[in-house]
């Protein structure tokens, strides 16, 4: 699986959001057939591209088999009995029997929720850390060895009893890495933000900041307008 992280820099004054794509792991309770053409297109996308090619059709043969393939995919990829969720540290991962799936989704979330979800996480707790696992996944997939890298593929379902293995494996390995920046902060190093509540209240380290992080996440293409960036 390859990371293609993109950021869109956008800043509304009234909900303060971000947006950003990101991989994201839905929780599914029963086993579905995931296909990548439908999972990257809305219902709204796909009807339209339908009708179009319905009106299209040069006969009524073809317009009844466009008709019947349109009634059989809406059912099969957007059908509303398709279940599936994020999952949070209040999950208990050993009581689900259902599968997990990745997919590449542009999210539009208030700025400060990501921080506090992310932050929130007790991984000294097994449980907690293999949500993270499949919450983050951007953030371990580097970690992983090529055999698991290459097996974990977008958009394909695998029961959530096979992640949490894979998971485990990588435990010490993430975890012991984000406790080594753990008090590494001696008594003379002032650590701040330069955003908060919608401003940037210092613009010279902004600056170094959103260079970091855009380096980091290899950033493509930004909305040329007011941005805010928070991490």
């Amino acid at each position: 699986m390859k990371k293609e992280n993109s950021i869109i820099l956008s800043y509304n004054a009234n909900i303060h959001t971000h947006k950003l794509k990101r991989i994201v792991g839905y929780y599914y309770k029963e086993y579905v057939e995931l296909n990548k053409k439908f999972e990257n297109m809305s219902v709204d996308e796909y009807s339209k591209m339908m009708i179009n090619k319905g009106e299209n059709a040069k006969t009524e043969k073809q317009r009844d088999k466009i008709s019947k393939e349109y009634a059989e995919n809406m059912k099969k990829y957007y059908s509303s009995n398709i279940s599936r969720s994020t999952l949070s540290y209040n999950d208990q991962i050993n009581r689900l029997d259902g599968y997990i799936g990745f997919k590449y989704e542009e999210i539009e979330e208030q700025f400060e929720l990501p921080l506090l979800d992310f932050i929130s996480y007790d991984l000294n707790s097994i449980n907690e850390y293999i949500v993270f696992f499949i919450n983050y996944y951007d953030l371990v997939m580097d970690k992983l060895d090529k055999e698991d890298s290459d097996y974990i593929k977008l958009n394909t379902l695998y029961e959530i009893n096979t992640i949490s293995t894979i998971a485990k494996k990588y435990y010490d390995k993430v975890v012991n890495e984000a406790k080594k920046m753990q008090g590494k902060t001696d008594d003379k190093t002032y650590i701040f933000s330069p955003f908060g509540e919608g401003k940037i209240k210092a613009p010279e380290y902004a600056v170094e900041l959103l260079n970091y992080f855009l380096k980091k996440v290899e950033a493509k293409k930004l909305i040329k307008e007011n941005a805010i960036f928070c991490v």
